[in-house]
């Protein structure tokens, strides 16, 4: 069992290795109000998160995983929030 979880992992770590670095941008955007953006989003990603992260949890593996999940959630909101804000995804140069 503990060949197969590696094995996967090492599949998700390479294909995550292997995607194209992209950034967020906005056409006619300063990194001044890129920073502040990207600030908002993620307090506003830490307040909608906050309550899911109080859970107690008595197995590390669970906790492990509960801890990725909610960390997760957190980018997808920031992305979210930025991509509302007008900003859009562009290869990393």
């Amino acid at each position: 069992m503990k060949y197969h979880i590696t094995v996967i992992l090492c599949v998700l770590l390479y294909a995550c290795a292997a995607q194209q670095q992209m950034i967020l941008s906005k056409p006619g955007g300063d990194p001044v109000q890129r920073h502040k953006d990207l600030t908002e989003c993620e307090f506003e990603a830490a307040k909608a998160t906050a309550s899911a992260s109080s859970a107690v949890m008595y197995d590390v593996r669970e906790a492990v995983v509960h801890d990725a999940m909610i960390r997760e959630r957190k980018e997808q909101l920031i992305s979210m929030c930025m991509l509302a804000r007008g900003y859009t995804y562009e290869p990393l140069q």
